[in-house]
């Protein structure tokens, strides 16, 4: 992504107020980046080439409300 990197996307969508999981696709993978993407709220990090098994696994477990909740608004 020219001029920004994921993780500063990815604050900046926080910082807005973003209202729904952010998984990061990227072809960096460090450990350091992957634990500061996950410490700044990303729901999942996927190393590209990416895996569509993976991808549609992360895709499921970000839109599925947490085990236990009604998934109705409070």
């Amino acid at each position: 992504m020219p001029g920004l990197s994921g993780i500063e996307v990815q604050k900046s969508l926080i910082s807005a107020g973003a209202q729904f999981p952010i998984v990061i696709i990227t072809a960096y993978d460090a450990p350091s980046v992957r634990e500061e993407c996950i410490r700044q709220g990303a729901a999942a990090y996927l190393c590209k080439p990416l895996d569509i098994g993976a991808l549609l696994h992360a895709v499921e477990r970000v839109s599925s409300p947490p085990a236990g909740a009604s998934g109705l608004p409070h």
